[in-house]
């Protein structure tokens, strides 16, 4: 959203969500639903998957 110069207020509008709840998104303290990811995505016009933050950690081979 920072790319987009997009405020959390108005994903919040677009998603009929509250603020503070794209706030936890945002900051990956908490996860929405598949169902609202790809609302998000949609919104967004970006593939679903550029906004999953990955918890694998990288090793090196």
């Amino acid at each position: 959203m920072a790319k987009l110069n997009l405020k959390n207020k108005w994903l919040a509008e677009k998603l009929n969500k509250n603020h503070s709840t794209i706030s936890l998104w945002c900051k990956n303290s908490r996860q929405s639903s598949l169902e609202t990811l790809k609302e998000t995505a949609e919104v967004l016009k970006v593939d679903a998957r550029n906004l999953i933050y990955s918890t694998k950690s990288e090793k090196a081979s």
